[in-house]
């Protein structure tokens, strides 16, 4: 897939066509890392993880594990 670059104010942008946000479940208006492989002249655009709601998930699980600690060791028995 070939894109142009095009100026936007004074940066320059690139369209990510619609199909390849969605396969990589980005979103119009979610932060990106851009990276850049000099070596291989390569950009790399990843999203930006949310720590703060992975922080959250992980205590729910450590406050799951530790509730029904004894009931899953008897489960995985």
């Amino acid at each position: 897939m070939s894109n142009k670059i095009i100026k936007v104010g004074s940066s320059a942008a690139v369209t990510i066509p619609k199909k390849v946000l969605k396969s990589m479940s980005i979103d119009i208006g979610d932060n990106v890392f851009v990276s850049v492989d000099a070596k291989n002249r390569r950009f790399i655009i990843e999203p930006v993880v949310n720590f703060k709601l992975e922080e959250e998930r992980a205590l729910r699980i450590d406050e799951f594990i530790r509730r029904y600690k004894k009931d899953l060791e008897k489960v995985s028995e």
